[in-house]
């Protein structure tokens, strides 16, 4: 669920890696909300086909999943 405190930690996201990479504005969201649920309860691995998320999330230290590239 996303939450008011999700829009800063995206925005942070988004000066980080906008210019540079490309994220996308709800891409942000959505990874802010994953970097919230990795610190509360920990992430195995994000799921996503879109290359700059991936590319971001891996930045991030997720370890990534694309089902186009199995």
């Amino acid at each position: 669920m996303v939450r008011e405190f999700h829009y800063p930690a995206a925005e942070r996201l988004i000066i980080r890696y906008g210019d540079r990479q490309g994220l996308r504005t709800l891409d942000a969201l959505q990874l802010a909300v994953a970097l919230e649920v990795q610190d509360r309860v920990g992430v195995d691995a994000l799921v996503a086909a879109d290359k700059v998320f991936c590319a971001v999330a891996t930045l991030e230290g997720f370890a990534v999943l694309n089902p186009e590239h199995p």
